[in-house]
């Protein structure tokens, strides 16, 4: 696989040397081979990929992300969270100050049709699970990663990739 920052390396829109480095994703999602399976096709994109399967996980890791000097750009949270649906998911993050600047994005089986209402919670997209690699980078378009550590987070327990 050719090495990030050579021309050939595709950021996490698909581009080559489109991105300075690659954009951190959080996949949150109750589903373990569902969750599992996004982040190895983020990963296939160029993303540095991370999994949580419940909202207070999820937020732990993204306050870790924060102090380890690897904000994440993205959140990809699965309509169908346990113990938590997705639009309460989006104000538990959005009520913490250093958050704020979170991409959030709704994986979703199908497109909703009333996205409006996950809009007002804070969502800017939603990743469809029945797409393709090169649609499901087309919301992590907008998310550039700010400038910090080049620090690699710790591989996810229990994923083999």
């Amino acid at each position: 696989m050719p090495r990030e920052g050579h021309p050939e390396t595709p950021g996490a829109d698909g581009l080559p040397g489109k991105r300075s480095r690659p954009a951190n994703v959080l996949v949150v999602s109750s589903n373990y081979v569902e969750c599992r399976r996004l982040a190895r096709q983020l990963r296939e994109l160029g993303c540095l990929a991370q999994t949580s399967e419940h909202a207070p996980d999820a937020l732990h890791r993204m306050r870790l992300a924060i102090q380890d000097g690897m904000p994440f750009s993205s959140v990809i949270a699965d309509e169908g969270l346990t113990g938590v649906d997705a639009v309460s998911f989006a104000h538990l993050v959005r009520k913490e100050p250093e958050l704020e600047n979170v991409q959030l994005l709704l994986l979703a089986r199908r497109p909703k049709p009333d996205f409006e209402h996950y809009k007002e919670a804070g969502y800017t997209g939603q990743v469809d699970l029945r797409v393709d690699g090169a649609l499901l980078a087309r919301p992590l378009q907008e998310s550039d990663p700010a400038p910090s550590e080049t620090r690699r987070p710790a591989a996810d327990p229990g994923d083999p990739s």
